[in-house]
């Protein structure tokens, strides 16, 4: 196995573990508040999986517009992988 695909593995090995970590602190009323609220489910899932992607794609189709960003597609790919990476936002009277 090259260096590489052993650096891919273990990130999707990281994202897989963290995801199920998250999903061991699910209760049955964190369930419940989305089964109660599909409206806001249905916004959360179409703004994830449509809209950001969407978005993502056409901000970076413009970048290499821009001379800056020409010579670096590394960029543009960063970019496009922004939208699949969701940020878990917090209040800030939770924080300690």
């Amino acid at each position: 196995m090259s260096a590489q695909a052993a650096v891919g593995a273990a990130l999707k090995g990281s994202i897989m573990l963290t995801l199920f970590g998250f999903g061991l602190q699910a209760s049955r009323d964190d369930l419940l508040y989305f089964v109660r609220r599909l409206r806001l489910l249905a916004q959360a899932l179409i703004a994830m999986f449509a809209v950001m992607p969407v978005l993502a794609i056409v901000m970076t189709g413009h970048l290499h517009s821009i001379a800056l960003f020409r010579s670096h597609s590394s960029l543009s790919q960063f970019h496009r992988s922004l939208c699949f990476c969701p940020r878990k936002s917090r209040n800030r009277a939770e924080t300690p």
